[in-house]
């Protein structure tokens, strides 16, 4: 029996790992055994008991240019980190070469399921230089998953919400905006009167899905603000509220008599177009910075593909409709 003690601890030791940082986590007596490894460049390396940031009990290891281990417990608030957090764990092995550090702590202070997969947070920074009173931000960062009962398949690509808030801002920036501008440019004069209710009403449905998809980021992510893919949306957001106050204006003064195109209407077209292109670009940046995934990208290729064909036909074969 005593021979196949090893074997089993080895099964229920596997570590949880990405491309920068390792976790592996053992149940001693009235204690956790946390070993961090990072890579060979690694200037400080965080795990964070949760699925987000905010809020998260972070642990965050680094060695100093005497190859010094050190650690920091902290709590995250508003994507920054707090003073110290008591208990303080304790190292109790380290090796610089390598960039692991071994600590524990008390069990009653660590909020880990020993019976479920737990999750965690990671991040990594390599940069050049590295400030402990002042931890600059992460270079790299994901998440994994980790089980006492031994190795556990770790979740591929962003959280299912952010996921959601990706294909909502899609269809509420990209897709329903192209077809209202569309509308608006070519299909005047075979709609008649209605261009005017499908126009307002595609808009309408891209701000409730705007909506939505800020709501779903908000409540899962907290304060997002400090993002600039985030503060880019927000701009975005008052911007079109004001487009949407401008059309209000442009059809109450609408006049069929006249014979010239009123400065607000212009405004309202090229602020329109360039809310289009500003809120495409946000969408494209807020794909890369959660990891490129082939999911996002593909559709996203092939809507801008469809849109500038759309356009395109729309210019030689419809004819803009201006009045």
């Amino acid at each position: 029996m005593f021979l196949f003690l090893p074997l089993i601890l080895s099964i229920a030791a596997a570590p949880a790992c990405s491309d920068y940082v390792c976790v592996d986590i053992l149940e001693q007596k009235d204690v956790f055994q946390f070993t961090l490894t990072g890579k060979a460049n690694t200037q400080y390396m965080a795990v964070g008991i949760g699925t987000k940031m905010e809020g998260a009990d972070m642990f965050i290891a680094w060695f100093d240019k005497n190859k010094k281990p050190y650690l920091s417990r902290r709590t995250a608030k508003d994507y920054a980190l707090t003073q110290e957090v008591k208990p303080t764990p304790r190292i109790t092995q380290s090796d610089a070469k390598n960039s692991s550090i071994t600590f524990t702590l008390p069990q009653i202070s660590a909020k880990l399921n020993t019976t479920k997969i737990n999750d965690l947070i990671w991040a990594h920074y390599d940069g050049k230089s590295l400030d402990p009173q002042k931890f600059p931000k992460h270079t790299q960062k994901g998440t994994l998953r980790y089980s006492f009962q031994g190795e556990v398949e770790q979740k591929s690509g962003p959280h299912a919400f952010i996921v959601w808030h990706g294909i909502l801002m899609i269809l509420a920036w990209m897709v329903l905006p192209a077809m209202a501008i569309f509308t608006a440019r070519y299909l005047k004069d075979r709609l008649g009167p209605r261009w005017l209710t499908v126009h307002i009403s595609l808009f309408a449905a891209a701000a409730a899905a705007a909506v939505l998809a800020i709501i779903i980021v908000v409540y899962n992510l907290g304060d997002v603000l400090r993002d600039p893919h985030a503060a880019v949306g927000v701009v975005v957001m008052v911007l079109m509220a004001g487009q949407i106050i401008l059309g209000v204006v442009i059809d109450k003064l609408w006049d069929p008599a006249r014979n010239y195109i009123p400065m607000q209407d212009k405004v309202h077209w090229w602020l329109g177009r360039l809310l289009f292109l500003l809120a495409i670009s946000n969408i494209i940046y807020g794909i890369v910075i959660v990891g490129n995934p082939i999911f996002l990208w593909f559709p996203t290729a092939c809507f801008i593909a469809a849109i500038l064909l759309a356009f395109i036909y729309g210019q030689n074969k419809i004819g803009s409709v201006l009045h």
